[in-house]
């Protein structure tokens, strides 16, 4: 179990830093989360931009692994974040408004791409 985790986490990350630098894709996420929780429109993707990366880009990693690994990193953060009290401090609706919004749109995902 063990070296399969370590091969997907190695497979995650190659294809990530072949893809864009690591800066890129901070940015594309944080333009996501703004994108997604109201604050205009500001991410550059969408279905189409999905689409594309299942198609061409990372189809090695667009997968139900490469979803289970990326859901692990987000279950992990939030878990610190909230337990370091990052989120009670701003609005203690937050850290619930973000799981609901990651396993609903991980559902949809599924059935789209499952």
């Amino acid at each position: 179990m063990f070296s399969q985790t370590r091969t997907i986490h190695g497979l995650l990350r190659s294809v990530f830093d072949e893809a864009a630098p690591q800066e890129h894709h901070i940015n594309a996420q944080v333009a996501y989360w703004m994108d997604a929780f109201g604050a205009g429109r500001s991410y550059h993707g969408g279905e189409h931009r999905l689409n594309f990366h299942h198609t061409y880009n990372a189809p090695s990693i667009m997968n139900v692994k490469g979803a289970t690994r990326w859901m692990h990193h987000m279950t992990v953060t939030l878990m610190q974040l909230l337990q370091e009290g990052r989120f009670s401090q701003y609005d203690p609706r937050v850290f619930g408004c973000i799981v609901t919004f990651l396993e609903t749109k991980m559902r949809t995902y599924a059935m789209q791409h499952g």
